[in-house]
Formats: C-alpha cells, structure tokens, sequence
C-alpha cells in the first residue's frame, strides 16, 4: 500500500503531461488546416500576448477604419465556421470528461486512492 501511495504523485504528473502533449499535437495538426482568409487577417487575429493586453488590441482594431472593417468581414465570413469548430472541439472534450468521470467513479474509493483497478 505504501508502495501505491508513493507512485501516485509520479502517476498524476505523467497523466498531465501526457495530456499536454496531446493537446501540442492537436494544435500542430490544427495549424496546417487553418483557411486562408484566417491567414490573411493577421492585422485583426491576435496570438496569446491578447489575453494580457486586450484592451490594447481592441482600441487598436476599433481606431483603424481599415482594421475595424477587416475584422467586421472575417467575422460575417466565417463566424458560423468558428462556432462549429468551438462547439465540436467543447461537445468533444466534454463527452471524455464524462466517461472520464464515470469511470473514476466507478471503482471504490481506496482503489481511486491508490490506483489499484484502474484498467
């Protein structure tokens, strides 16, 4: 039992790395698909420096003529595109979360404890 006990730290660091490098290869393949309008509106698409400097950003967009009517048209284009894929990727990940859930609900609580049953 004890034996149990000190693996599972190591076990719980392995399973969130495995699953960080998966979501690196999602990203990756993603990458090689992105349409091209996407491409071309590299002046109103931000990477993640946005989330820290947001307000930035949108009075940027929003004091450009030309950037505001950018985004405006990638945004009437292509919003219905970018919903489907946020509602695939969120219906997908929310149905391993439940069978995720289910089956550590499964077993007895000394064996989510120790990991012993896990299949």
């Amino acid at each position: 039992m004890a034996d149990a006990e000190e693996h599972a730290p190591n076990e719980w660091l392995l399973k969130h790395i495995s699953r960080g490098q998966v979501l690196q290869v999602e990203l990756l393949r993603l990458s090689d698909r992105v349409p091209a309008p996407f491409l071309e509106a590299s002046d109103v698409l931000f990477d993640f420096a946005y989330l820290k400097a947001s307000e930035e950003y949108d009075a940027r967009v929003e004091s450009s003529a030309e950037l505001g009517d950018a985004w405006d048209e990638l945004r009437d284009a292509h919003a219905a595109l970018v919903a489907r894929f946020y509602q695939a990727r969120l219906t997908r990940l929310t149905r391993s979360q439940r069978a995720a859930r289910s089956s550590a609900h499964a077993r007895p609580l000394h064996a989510r404890a120790s990991g012993a049953g896990h299949p």
